[in-house]
Order: structure tokens, then sequence, then C-alpha cells
């Protein structure tokens, strides 16, 4: 899940870089959340994929509950 969330945050600043180049009135009406957020997504990032490393780490450090694993 936090590779998707990082993947649309990826995708959101990407079109609002499109975006300051061809201003349609849908982009115009949503320019003020993509400045908002474009110092966000960055570090939004880095936290989700870290997050993802460390369980990844603990998860492989539990051990297996049940023959099958």
């Amino acid at each position: 899940m936090p590779f998707v969330l990082a993947l649309v945050l990826l995708a959101l600043t990407e079109l609002r870089m499109v975006g300051m180049r061809v201003m349609s009135p849908g982009v115009q009406t949503v320019a003020p959340m993509f400045r908002s957020v474009s110092a966000i997504v960055p570090l939004a990032m880095a936290a989700m994929v870290f997050g993802s490393g460390l369980l990844m780490l603990f998860s492989s450090l539990i051990p297996p509950t049940s023959d099958f694993a």
C-alpha cells in the first residue's frame, strides 16, 4: 500500500509540473493544492519507502507459526 500511495503522490507532482506549462481551467482550480503539496511529496515518499523497508525487515525476523510457511 505505501508504494501505491507514493506512486499517486508522484503522479500528482508530475501533473502539477505539466500543469504549470499548460494552464487549462481544470488545472487552474487545483493549482493552489498542487503548490501546497509540492514541498511535502518528496518527504512523504521517502517516509513511505523507509516504512515499507522496516515492515519487510521486521516481517522477515518473525518466525513462521505453521508448518506451511
